[in-house]
């Protein structure tokens, strides 16, 4: 279902009961708010939590949903969008997200393809419990400074034949997370957006063993309301 979040315009797709004590974000690719990004969060609904995928792309046009074949469309209009903005109302969605939840009120963000890298920066800002990102090609070398600020539990998803995130990025970004217990990083045999069920690339042994590998990270971290 559909809920508001601010008055301006700026809605999310919500799944699972609010009136939990955890919840979980889920952020996007640049595709919009599509069939995937709902199923995604339906998954978490169903685990237990409550979730909810705001429409990052509500200042450009509510509810845009675009086609895996129009990915240079899709990138024009977040490309154009102003990123603080984008990452303050991703913020502002967490806090929405905590105020439908009761007693601890622990938050995971889980970012998907570009959604990664603002997702970190705003489970960053707002006190996330956990964050998990799938193939963030927006982050690079020059930007491991986002990765860690990140002082929360952090897990990575990536496919070994990904150019968006080229290999020496992801040694980088193992280099930077040396000497964290809590920071988790993973290599598939696959392509960017393996986990991604509606597109062809989407590898689903692969899937299966990221969404396993996610559930029971945010496990650990949200508490057992999600089994």
């Amino acid at each position: 279902m559909k809920i508001k979040i601010n008055e301006n315009g700026y809605e999310g797709y919500a799944a699972g009961a609010a009136g939990r004590s955890s919840g979980v974000l889920v952020v996007q690719e640049i595709y919009g708010v599509n069939r995937e990004i709902r199923r995604v969060t339906d998954h978490f609904g169903k685990a237990g939590y409550a979730a909810l995928a705001p429409d990052i792309m509500w200042r450009s046009q509510p509810w845009l949903d675009f086609g895996y074949e129009e990915r240079d469309a899709a990138r024009n209009v977040i490309l154009k969008m102003d990123y603080k903005a984008l990452v303050d109302d991703l913020v502002e969605a967490i806090e929405v997200l905590r105020s439908r939840l009761t007693g601890a009120k622990k938050v995971a963000v889980v970012g998907l393809g570009w959604g990664g890298k603002p997702a970190i920066e705003a489970a960053t800002r707002a006190g996330a419990a956990c964050s998990v990102s799938y193939y963030p090609g927006t982050l690079d070398e020059k930007s491991l400074g986002v990765v860690t600020a990140c002082t929360a539990p952090i897990q990575f998803h990536f496919a070994s034949k990904d150019e968006r995130t080229p290999v020496a990025f992801r040694t980088a970004l193992k280099s930077a997370l040396v000497g964290r217990p809590d920071a988790e990083m993973y290599v598939y045999e696959a392509d960017h957006g393996f986990a991604n069920h509606d597109r062809t690339e989407c590898d689903h042994p692969s899937a299966d063993l990221a969404e396993r590998r996610q559930d029971d990270f945010i496990t650990r971290y949200l508490g057992g309301e999600g089994k």
